[in-house]
């Protein structure tokens, strides 16, 4: 739907992020809606800790773009991808960022929507982490009047990714409140420390039956030596029941910065993670699930599937996703379409169901010297210069 230029910006002599439209898209009445309303959202909550966008206008061809801030280093997606399973002393002061930033759009009434690892960018600072919150293009003001649930939109009850989705949203509940980002950002977390989501299944109708009806199985069965406190932390980060959850990302933050404490305090000669050995996600669950007591460990055996075998899932869970909720009166739109296309040929591990557009790292992107035959692709040369480009797919 889009590609992510380097570029400098001329008047501010400042090499930025400039995210395109593709032409197939320009047209897309959804897609300009998303691209403006991603840049006045992030202008309103205005935190260090989500991505900046400084401008938006059109290209001479006529195609949306918006000028972001740069960023160099990688998502939270690719280190769970090499790192997990991770220990809570290195995911904690990630989680700590994003909850801060989650708690100044929380504090402007606004909802993400789309929280998950590929959205949490990691930016490589001085020798320091600063995570960044990326893609607002499907935020939502958060609804207080319960009679605006009668106004549900068909857009509202498809947006988000399903791996991440709140047992209220799974529902179909027309008022949604910070409690869905915060469920999000414990799936983000029991991700991170297990390397495997906390719910999978071979189709979209039974994900939505284990989000709603089955427990996820404890940390601890992954990881064993996982501190207590870090066990409360996720089983009430994944309550059902929104009341029994942290009810602000503030108070979440505080929980974590108590779990980090308690495991640093205990024991400072503790084993790293060099020292543990990984623990393979697909033996332990063939453990599990070959053992006598197996049915007793989760609520619907028929579903317990190991988290990478449903990656060629994905396309038709997505396809699945828009189906339900538009009853198979309306065509799958674009975005969808892409991310059914591409899992359905691609099983990549923690890959997106989000059609959202979606910054990513310019780092990973190769250099292209730049080429009068480029030129159709730069925008308005007295507005910025293009350097590199990657195209979004």
């Amino acid at each position: 739907m889009s590609s992510v230029y380097e570029a400098l910006h001329l008047g501010l002599k400042k090499i930025v992020a400039l995210k395109v439209l593709h032409s197939s898209s320009a047209g897309d009445d959804e897609a300009l809606s998303r691209l403006r309303h991603e840049a006045q959202v992030v202008s309103a909550i205005g935190h260090a800790g989500i991505c900046e966008i400084y401008d938006l206008g059109h290209t001479q061809d006529g195609r949306p773009y918006l000028v972001m801030e740069r960023l160099v280093g990688e998502t939270l997606g690719s280190l769970i991808e090499r790192r997990a399973p991770m220990d809570f002393v290195e995911v904690a002061p990630v989680l700590k960022q994003a909850l801060a930033a989650l708690a100044a759009a929380h504090g402007k009434g606004i909802l993400h929507r789309d929280l998950k690892p590929e959205n949490v960018f990691l930016e490589q600072r001085s020798g320091k982490v600063v995570v960044k919150l990326l893609d607002f293009g499907i935020s939502k003001w958060m609804r207080r009047d319960p009679a605006d649930s009668a106004r549900l939109s068909l857009s509202d009850a498809v947006m988000g990714t399903p791996y991440y989705m709140a047992p209220e949203q799974a529902r179909g509940d027309g008022v949604l409140d910070q409690r869905v980002d915060l469920w999000a950002a414990g799936v983000v977390l029991y991700e991170a420390l297990s390397g495997r989501r906390p719910f999978v299944a071979t189709n979209y109708n039974a994900l939505l039956v284990k989000i709603l009806t089955s427990q996820p199985r404890a940390i601890e069965r992954f990881v064993p030596a996982t501190h207590p406190e870090v066990g409360r932390l996720v089983t009430k980060a994944l309550a059902k029941l929104r009341e029994d959850r942290f009810q602000t990302a503030r108070e979440f933050r505080y929980a974590v910065t108590e779990a980090e404490e308690a495991c640093v305090s205990e024991d400072s000669h503790a084993p790293t993670r060099v020292m543990r050995p990984r623990l393979d996600s697909r033996a332990a669950l063939g453990e599990i699930c070959a053992g006598p007591q197996w049915e007793g460990l989760i609520e619907d055996p028929a579903t317990c599937v190991d988290d990478e075998l449903t990656k060629a899932d994905e396309g038709r869970i997505a396809t699945e996703h828009w189906e339900a909720a538009t009853h198979g009166q309306a065509e799958l739109p674009h975005h969808a379409r892409q991310d059914a296309a591409r899992h359905d040929t691609l099983a990549r591990p923690h890959g997106a169901l989000s059609g959202a557009m979606n910054a990513q790292v310019l780092a990973e992107v190769p250099r292209i010297p730049s080429t009068p035959a480029q030129d159709e692709d730069s925008c308005s040369e007295d507005r910025a210069t293009v350097i590199r480009r990657q195209d979004r797919h």
